[in-house]
């Protein structure tokens, strides 16, 4: 069942408001909704890594728990990059398909699984000796819905796949995220959730308190080429249960509960983030972000401790 999110109406004022004692640069704060804390200061990660120039097209991230490492992809090859939490550096590469434009990576009970952007799901065991067992699913999305973010709903169980494109019989305003079941390795045939244009307007109109407000909706730009507001990497956080969306069209990030209530939106710095595409959570909340290089520059991996 898809769960819509709809829009309260309330005076703007009180949509803005943010907890002082929160490290928050708050010209960056689009929306915050009053019961929700933020616990991440985007601004200032703690750490951020200069990724290997195979790495500047990084595209998705899982968190691997039984090694404490990041798994990575880069969006031509089918290769699998354990990275070390605690240096930042490529520990082992994996090989586990030819060239294809990978979007999205999860690490699920020991196991591998990445989602090129016509939604094809890939299921990767790692064997002896760093050979792999690879099993393919298709889906019924294509090359229009542009998958590019991939992340674990842990209590259903299944995979969200979201859609940076149009999927058919959906308008151009509307942003859909999938299920993935991974008892039936089948993929939903309705939306979990989905994004719409007049959300994003809503928040993003006459009396928003963001400087950059316009700027913002002109990345956005409805009128010309329809819903350019592109997630681009899913995560759920492990405590809260609410799910982080990156959308590097606009360098936004938006929180939803699971009952998919508009949590938050916040602007995301392009100096700090140029391209973020990659989204992960440890299990005590630390966020990881990834970001593919841009005009040259080295692609970056950025840690964010929770702050209360």
């Amino acid at each position: 069942m898809t769960m819509w999110i709809f829009l309260i109406t309330l005076p703007l004022l009180n949509f803005f408001g943010v907890n002082a004692c929160k490290p928050v640069a708050e010209e960056m704060v689009v929306f915050q909704d009053p019961g929700f804390t933020l616990s991440y200061d985007f601004e200032n990660p703690d750490t951020t890594y200069s990724l290997p120039p195979l790495l500047e097209e990084i595209s998705g991230l899982g968190y691997v728990s039984e090694k404490n490492q990041l798994v990575a992809l880069q969006d031509e090859a089918g290769i699998l990059f354990f990275i070390s939490t605690a240096t930042g550096k490529v520990e082992k590469e994996i090989p586990f398909w030819g060239d294809g434009d990978f979007e999205g990576v999860e690490w699920v009970n020991g196991k591998a699984y990445t989602v090129t952007s016509k939604g094809d799901i890939y299921s990767v065991s790692l064997l002896e000796n760093d050979s792999v067992q690879v099993d393919r699913h298709k889906t019924f999305l294509n090359k229009s819905a542009n998958v590019e973010g991939l992340g674990w709903y842990a209590s259903k169980n299944a995979l969200l796949l979201s859609c940076k494109g149009v999927v058919e019989g959906t308008p151009d305003t509307v942003k859909n995220i999938y299920a993935f079941r991974l008892d039936s390795m089948q993929l939903d045939s309705q939306p979990i959730f989905q994004i719409r244009l007049g959300m994003i307007q809503h928040y993003l109109g006459d009396g928003a308190v963001l400087k950059n407000a316009e700027k913002v909706m002109d990345k956005l730009n409805p009128e010309e080429g329809g819903f350019t507001f592109g997630p681009s990497g899913i995560a759920q956080h492990p405590q809260t249960g609410d799910f982080y969306i990156l959308s590097s069209v606009g360098k936004l990030i938006l929180v939803l509960s699971e009952q998919g209530e508009v949590l938050l939106l916040h602007k995301l710095s392009k100096s700090v983030l140029p391209q973020p595409e990659g989204i992960a959570f440890e299990p005590d909340g630390t966020l990881w972000i990834s970001s593919e290089g841009k005009k040259g520059d080295k692609g970056r991996l950025l840690k964010y401790s929770p702050k209360n």
